[in-house]
């Protein structure tokens, strides 16, 4: 345990019972006065999150720190941030090229937010029942106005992906060694699996980002024996749990955290409640706002809903698998759910993976460490194994859909510290080599093994998966070039009938858009600014309509990479608005047969 032991122990002025008092009367007279007065950011609010934070700050600092992060950490753990950031900003607007309507939905709930028309964020619901802080990171980068929308909303999942690769380094770093540590981040930067889910707009980057966060606020008070940080990290841990709903997860593994930390450590009994009371206190306290303003069942509802112990989603379940029982209900669950390491997986919402979630290398690696770990018995390592076991028992193989894996990303950070563990268990059994060997084959061969991992899943993603489930939709194509072309002109969309052209989202790309039936061309078209019409599939009726209309003017297809048409539009300016025939829509009336002589 690398230790120092020169902490400043010196008591700050908010130190102390009196402030403690104060810190917890202004936090329940805050909850109170802002459930009295209404969902927003009022009087209540501010009293409660200055209370929560006088609550925190009363408490003792460090008794002891942890060895700082050195030079040469900083600079490795800095290069390879700069390596995600750069698999993940590039094009992130286009690829995935496939918008989902459950990444636009969420979209439309920061948008709200980031305009003002939300409550309050950290005491309400939006989208699919999800706390509405979990819309907040990318109201907060619409806000700003440098992206529209749909680019913000990946923007932020990029943002979030980076910050969840720095805290499982900071958190692996305390649970094992800087090493560990740096392979996991290397891990979790390059692979596949958090690099798709940081280009998408859906909030799965939250899942694998929030726990090691909480958790390494945890960890890390317990550690250097700093109650002020333990405070701070049950308010960390109720927030977090405010976020997508996979991070739930942490509920059932902060027993086994606790507990086996402060074994580790060697707490006494009272030492060991007060600390379990100082963390409680401040969690209950940040999560009173949101339970009593929508309910414990309410928050609750998805979480349960999408459990296979429920009696509609067993009878669906049993009737897909064609089983009859429970118990041969989960082996075939856990069999589906244990394939998506080798096989395939949703990675998103109609979008599956071209192959496992892990290259062959990491896979193994990740095998390895979890073996490292029952084998060590230590309480941090188990403590990750077991994170990962719940999270997969009860994040997937117990859920209606076993090989979702944004529901099993809550366990990424703990898979690659596994694979971390794995790599420096291997290395601290080698015998010293020779100095020459070790500053030359050896760092070699390790640095040719990460480049082959870092290709095998930049292929994954950017070639496979671009081919394959990632490739241009035609609705997503067509909401681009609504988004790209929005310069005031009039956008009609054939036909009228789709379904997605009813969301409330697809404005945000453009609102100068309707959806019309070719028999209203042309009397029901505006003619008071340039207009572009787009014709959603092979209309060949629309396209002779259109071009018996408006004569002269070219229609342009777009196609997929494999000549698949995706939409087609047609300029028309103003001029030829005004003078198109009103009847030149109706197909022309055929000649007469001429009847025998």
């Amino acid at each position: 345990m690398n230790i120092d032991q020169s902490a400043d122990t010196t008591p700050s002025r908010l130190e102390g019972w009196p402030a403690r008092l104060v810190g917890l009367a202004l936090t329940v007279i805050g909850i109170v006065t802002w459930h009295t007065n209404g969902n927003h950011y009022g009087v209540g609010f501010a009293l409660w999150a200055m209370g929560l934070l006088g609550f925190a700050l009363s408490f003792a600092g460090a008794m002891r720190r942890w060895e700082r992060v050195g030079v040469g950490e900083m600079w490795a753990l800095a290069i390879i941030l700069v390596g995600a950031a750069a698999l993940r900003l590039p094009r992130i607007y286009d690829i995935p090229a496939n918008i989902s309507v459950d990444e636009l939905l969420p979209m439309l709930d920061s948008y709200r937010m980031a305009m003002g028309q939300a409550p309050n964020a950290f005491a309400s619901i939006g989208w699919f029942s999800l706390p509405n802080l979990t819309f907040a990171p990318a109201a907060l980068i619409i806000r700003t106005g440098l992206f529209e929308p749909f680019h913000a909303l990946r923007i932020a999942s990029a943002l979030t992906g980076l910050c969840g690769i720095w805290f499982t380094f900071l958190l692996g770093r305390r649970l094992f060694s800087p090493r560990t540590a740096m392979v996991a981040a290397f891990l979790m930067a390059v692979g596949f699996w958090h690099l798709h889910n940081s280009r998408t707009g859906f909030p799965f980057p939250q899942s694998s980002s929030m726990p090691p966060l909480a958790l390494y606020f945890l960890v890390s008070a317990l550690q250097d024996r700093n109650e002020r940080r333990l405070a701070i990290a049950g308010v960390v841990t109720a927030l977090a749990l405010e976020f997508y709903f996979p991070v739930r997860i942490l509920l059932p593994i902060l027993p086994f955290a606790l507990v086996g930390m402060l074994r580790h450590l060697r707490y006494s009994a009272d030492e060991a409640l007060r600390a379990l009371s100082i963390f409680a206190v401040p969690m209950l306290l940040a999560l009173a706002p949101i339970v009593w303003f929508v309910g414990a069942k309410a928050l609750a509802g998805h979480s349960q809903d999408i459990l296979i112990t429920r009696p509609g989603i067993f009878d669906e379940m049993t009737r897909r698998y064609g089983l009859y029982d429970w118990s041969s209900l989960l082996r075939r669950n856990v069999t589906e759910s244990s394939r998506m390491f080798t096989q395939w997986a949703d990675v998103a919402v109609l979008n599956r993976s071209p192959a496992g979630l892990f290259d062959p290398v990491t896979l193994v690696l990740v095998i390895a460490g979890l073996c490292f770990a029952l084998l060590e018995g230590s309480a941090p390592a188990l403590l990750v194994a077991m994170w990962a076991a719940i999270t997969f028992i009860a994040g997937v193989a117990l859920t209606d859909s076993p090989r979702a894996s944004y529901r099993l990303a809550a366990a990424l950070p703990a898979l690659v510290l596994l694979g971390g563990f794995a790599v420096d268990s291997i290395l601290r059994s080698m015998s010293a080599p020779p100095t020459r060997y070790g500053r030359t084959v050896r760092p070699l061969l390790v640095l040719a093994l990460a480049v082959w991992i870092g290709g095998e899943n930049y292929r994954l993603l950017f070639t496979d998966y671009t081919r394959g489930d990632g490739k241009d939709m035609p609705w997503s194509a067509a909401m681009r070039f609504l988004a790209e072309h929005c310069d005031g002109r009039h956008f009609y969309v054939l036909p009228g009938a789709d379904p997605l052209l009813r969301s409330d989202a697809v404005p945000l790309f453009c609102p100068d858009y309707d959806s019309i039936e070719t028999t209203v061309i042309p009397g029901g078209i505006e003619r008071s600014r340039a207009v572009t019409f787009l014709l959603m599939g092979q209309q060949f009726a629309a396209i002779n309509a259109l071009k018996r209309c408006y004569p002269g003017h070219e229609i342009m297809t777009y196609r997929k990479p494999d000549s698949g048409v995706l939409f087609s539009s047609m300029d028309v300016p103003i001029a030829d608005l005004i003078k198109a025939d009103p009847t030149c829509a109706a197909p022309p009336t055929p000649a007469p047969r001429r009847q025998p002589a």
